[in-house]
């Protein structure tokens, strides 16, 4: 799980403009990064400290693991 604060840094990269809808998201990996580009500038935030999987009980959830 990605922290918050991770997210947050990464939204001041996105941009507010509505012609460039595409750039107005962010990319989250399975390395723990958050990335986020307006075009001009590209932010990357890694979150060298994750929540653990323990924190965040997936019973009763179905599995979602590529096989």
């Amino acid at each position: 799980m990605i922290r918050r604060e991770a997210v947050a840094a990464a939204l001041n990269a996105v941009t507010n403009d509505t012609s460039q809808y595409f750039l107005q998201s962010i990319q989250i990996t399975s390395d723990h990064r958050v990335v986020a580009t307006n075009g001009h500038v590209l932010i990357t935030v890694r979150d060298t400290t994750p929540h653990a999987d323990a924190d965040f009980p997936t019973k009763g959830i179905p599995d979602t693991t590529p096989l």
